[in-house]
């Protein structure tokens, strides 16, 4: 996908998701060493026993919720603009916006469990 963005010379969202992919690679790798704790692994999708099953339970239930809202938001501000540009932008904020969404929800849950 930031390919494509930055084909289309949309430097902003392309360098968002390039670097968003990049940082979850990273955690992946890591998370696979067997050094990571409870938190990376869920973050790297890496879940190993039924706790971090509950926690990516738990985190991904707060992001369809945030995605809803975030999804109606991002609606109202294409319509409000009609804007092609704009929707790219409103577009990378929402995966920004969800990103930090699961990161947070995982921090809480990983220390609620």
């Amino acid at each position: 996908m930031a390919v494509v963005f930055l084909l289309r010379g949309l430097w902003f969202p392309g360098a968002l998701v390039g670097v968003s992919v990049i940082g979850f690679a990273v955690s992946v790798i890591y998370a696979r060493t067997g050094r990571a704790g409870d938190l990376t692994r869920v973050n790297a999708l890496e879940l190993h026993d039924e706790r971090d099953r509950g926690i990516a339970v738990h985190a991904f239930a707060v992001v369809g919720v945030a995605a809803l809202v975030v999804n109606f938001g991002g609606i109202l501000v294409i319509a409000l603009t009609a804007q092609s540009g704009g929707v790219a932008r409103v577009l990378a904020a929402e995966a920004l916006v969800l990103s930090a969404v699961w990161s947070i929800a995982n921090w809480y849950y990983a220390r609620r469990m």
